[in-house]
């Protein structure tokens, strides 16, 4: 194997782990987003990955936000309604 087929190997990896990255991330940061709205939480905003912003749309009333690093995601939330909210948390946080 030569050099150069090594680099594009090596590089055809780094990118298969960071596509799987951000869809395990996306999954899971959909998993609250979904249960949130199932619980009655209004979630407005879903950031995958961190740094510096490479993609931002709107999608069922919330903004979507992909980050350039694959490390990690948050689901951002608004409570109109305190009644309940506890069932309401451990929902949203399982």
């Amino acid at each position: 194997m030569t050099f150069i087929s090594l680099l594009g190997t090596a590089f055809l990896i780094y990118i298969s782990i960071n596509l799987w990255l951000y869809c395990s991330v996306f999954c899971h940061e959909m998993g609250h987003f979904f249960f949130a709205r199932i619980a009655g939480i209004k979630p407005y905003r879903v950031k995958v990955g961190s740094g510096p912003q490479i993609f931002k749309g709107r999608w069922l009333d919330a903004i979507f936000e992909l980050r350039l690093f694959p490390s990690g995601g948050v689901t951002y939330t608004a409570y109109s309604n305190l009644e309940g909210l506890k069932t309401k948390l451990i929902l949203f946080f399982m």
